[in-house]
């Protein structure tokens, strides 16, 4: 693929790039829309899901509305634990738990220590900044984590 070619030259590891962003649309109905636009095409599946912007809104600001993910991403609530005990189901609960970020590390060693299942589906629960993402959905699986090549095989 084109962005592995360039996120794996010397110039891109002399700048410690990793990765190329890989655009993805959703449409309103959450399913995946597009990969890999950019440009006048990009502005163009935008404004056929989005529909033309009325001249008066362009020059206020839109008020974004809170979003609910699919995991309740609403910070004050947590994540819903029977959604997260299907997509270990799917995926495993190790798949699921982001070690990388922040909150991981700022949990108490004991939260830390001897991780198992149950744990695990707790503290994602509680902390939902703990579930790695991007988490997709779709018939039969479930994406977690970003792999272009597994989004891309999958959502073709």
């Amino acid at each position: 693929m084109e962005s592995e070619r360039a996120a794996a030259g010397p110039l891109a590891a002399a700048c410690g790039v990793k990765a190329i962003p890989f655009v993805v649309l959703l449409g309103k109905d959450g399913n995946v829309d597009s990969i890999h636009v950019r440009g006048p095409k990009l502005e163009e599946r935008l404004k056929t899901l989005l529909g033309e912007p009325a001249e008066e809104s362009a020059e206020k600001p839109v008020k974004k509305p809170a979003a609910k993910g699919p995991a309740g991403d609403d910070k004050k609530d947590g994540a819903d634990p029977a959604r997260l005990s299907e997509w270990a189901d799917l995926v495993s609960w190790d798949a699921l738990l982001n070690r990388r970020g922040t909150t991981f590390r700022a949990l108490a060693e004991g939260d830390k220590a001897d991780i198992d299942r149950v744990k695990a589906l707790r503290l994602m629960a509680a902390r939902p900044s703990l579930i790695k993402r991007p988490v997709a959905e779709y018939p039969g699986g479930l994406l977690v984590g970003f792999s272009e090549e597994e989004w891309e095989a999958t959502l073709q």
